[in-house]
């Protein structure tokens, strides 16, 4: 059953292992049925109220589970995200290897 609770893998983002733990992270949100949260084809306001309201449910919820996996110390960077896509995109621009420059 899914809560916010659950640890969705045993691997908690610190920064530099990004790479590593964001294959994870898609991985198990792609077993749980939620990757549409974090790449954006399932987002809010294309259907009905009920529905929406249950698209708030779950994203809470996925966000909750993204918490569970971050390093405390990070949290400050990431905490007014809205959306699993906006918190999602805004560690990949962070901490992608690609983007070292801004790391440091």
């Amino acid at each position: 059953m899914d809560n916010p609770g659950n640890i969705i893998f045993p691997i908690n983002l610190m920064g530099k292992n990004y790479a590593n733990w964001s294959r994870l992270t898609a991985s198990g949100l792609k077993s749980k049925n939620k990757l549409g949260f974090m790449n954006g084809s399932l987002s809010i306001g294309k259907n009905t109220s009920l529905d929406d309201h249950a698209w708030e449910k779950c994203n809470a919820m996925v966000i909750a589970w993204l918490y569970n996996v971050i390093d405390k110390t990070l949290y400050g960077s990431i905490a007014y995200a809205q959306t699993i896509e906006e918190l999602w995109k805004d560690l990949r621009e962070r901490y992608s290897p690609s983007n070292e420059i801004r790391i440091h």
